[in-house]
């Protein structure tokens, strides 16, 4: 389960507006303003909601960080941007 920060900080990596991930993702910029202000995990989603926006995210070089994981510490992002097409 991700957390409504997570899902702030991953857009806040890619610099990038709830109105461009709606657009990216087709999911509505309503449905993702609810999400980034939910109370910690976010459950009031649908799992392909939530699907689209990891997936999303992943394919532009953020990945979810768990809790319990990467030295205990809590939940989080980390950002690798992609590689330009010239250098894979």
């Amino acid at each position: 389960m991700i957390t409504s920060f997570q899902i702030r900080a991953a857009r806040a990596c890619l610099n990038i507006s709830q109105a461009s991930v709606a657009r990216e993702t087709e999911i509505s910029t309503s449905t993702i303003n609810r999400l980034e202000v939910a109370q910690e995990f976010v459950d009031t989603a649908g799992l392909n909601t939530l699907k689209k926006l990891i997936k999303f995210f992943e394919e532009n070089g953020v990945e979810f960080v768990g809790k319990n994981t990467e030295r205990n510490k809590g939940a989080g992002v980390r950002f690798i941007p992609p590689l330009p097409s010239d250098q894979n």
